[in-house]
C-alpha cells in the first residue's frame, strides 16, 4: 500500500486475512494546509491509517521523524522502518565541477505558489554578484504569478520545461546548488523528506534546505554538503546564497561532500537490503 486509495484497499484485504505492507511517503491525513483540506475525508483517512498501522507488516516511512509521528498517532508499540526516497548511486549521472557563475537549481512538477519560491524571489532581490537561477517545471496557469514574483530578478532566471524521470538526473547535474525550500505548512510537509533533496545529492549539487524535521534529518548526516536555513526566512536565504557567490571556492567543496553523501550515506544500495529483510520477515509470519 502506497497511496491514499491503497489505504482503503489494504484495510479490505486485512479484513479478508491477507498480508498487507504499507509504505508512507506522505502522511495523507496530515497533508495540505488547513484551507486546502476542505472537502477531504480527513477523519476517514485517519481511521484508515490507524487501522493499517496497527495491522500491516512490513511498514515503511521516509524519515525517522515521520515514523515516530505515525507510531504516536496510531498508538502502536512498533515504529515503521525508515526507508528514505533515495536513489541508486550506481545510476548517478556525470557531474558539473562547479565554476562561476553560481548555478542555483529548483525543480518540481509545477512552478507555482506555496512552494518556497516567493521567499526565494524576495531573497534574490538582495543578492549581488554573478549567479543564475534555473527552475524546472510546468508553469501551467502560473505564468502571470511567475513574472510578477520574479520581476526584480528575472534577468537571472532561466525556466526549463519538464523532462522525463529518465532524463532528470542528467539535467539536474548541470548545476551547482539545489534549493530544497519545503514549507512546513502542515505536519506531513514537516516530517517527510521528498526525493528532491536526494536527487540534488546524487547529482553532485550542494544543498540549501529549509529546516523541516525531515530535511534536518537528511542534512544532519551530511552537514558539509550544504546549509539548513529557517523556513519563511528570505533574509537567511539571501545570506546563504551570497556566501557562495562571494566565496566560489566553497562550491567545489560542498559539491564533493554531496557526492560523498550520495554514495556512502544516502545511496539506495544502503537501504534496499533492509526492504528485502523486512519483506521476507513479514512473509514468514
Amino acid at each position: 500500500v502506497h497511496s491514499e486509495a491503497g489505504l482503503w484497499a489494504g484495510n479490505q484485504l486485512l479484513k479478508r486475512g491477507q498480508k498487507v505492507g504499507v509504505d508512507f511517503e506522505d502522511w495523507f491525513s496530515e497533508d495540505l494546509p488547513e484551507a486546502d483540506r476542505i472537502g477531504r475525508p480527513v477523519k476517514e483517512l485517519k481511521a484508515l491509517e490507524k487501522s493499517i498501522l496497527q495491522q500491516a507488516s512490513p511498514q515503511f516511512a521516509t524519515t525517522d521523524a515521520m515514523a515516530k509521528e505515525l507510531q504516536k498517532a496510531a498508538g502502536t508499540s512498533t515504529t515503521p522502518l525508515t526507508i528514505p526516497n533515495a536513489f541508486p548511486w550506481s545510476k548517478a549521472p556525470e557531474h558539473r565541477k562547479g565554476s562561476p557563475p553560481l548555478k542555483l537549481y529548483w525543480f518540481s512538477q509545477t512552478i507555482g505558489p506555496k512552494r518556497g519560491l516567493e521567499e526565494l524571489a524576495t531573497a534574490l532581490e538582495a543578492v549581488t554578484g554573478d549567479y543564475e537561477l534555473h527552475l524546472l517545471g510546468a508553469l501551467r496557469n502560473y505564468k502571470d504569478w511567475f513574472e510578477t514574483t520574479f520581476a526584480k530578478s528575472r534577468d537571472h532566471v532561466i525556466v526549463h520545461e519538464p523532462v522525463s524521470n529518465a532524463d532528470l538526473p542528467g539535467v539536474s547535474a548541470q548545476f551547482d546548488v539545489g534549493l530544497a525550500l519545503e514549507i512546513p505548512h502542515c505536519p506531513n510537509r514537516d516530517v517527510t523528506a521528498t526525493n528532491k533533496i536526494f536527487e540534488y545529492l546524487r547529482c553532485g549539487l550542494g544543498v540549501i534546505a529549509t529546516d523541516t524535521a525531515g530535511q534536518k534529518e537528511v542534512m544532519a548526516a551530511c552537514p558539509e554538503a550544504g546549509e539548513i536555513i529557517p523556513a519563511f526566512d528570505s533574509a537567511a536565504l539571501t545570506v546563504a546564497i551570497q556566501r557562495l557567490i562571494d566565496n566560489p571556492t566553497l562550491i567545489p567543496e560542498i559539491k564533493k561532500a554531496a557526492l560523498h553523501a550520495a554514495e556512502h550515506t544516502w545511496a539506495w544500495e544502503k537501504f534496499s537490503p533492509r526492504v528485502g529483510s523486512a519483506l521476507k520477515g513479514a512473509l514468514k509470519d
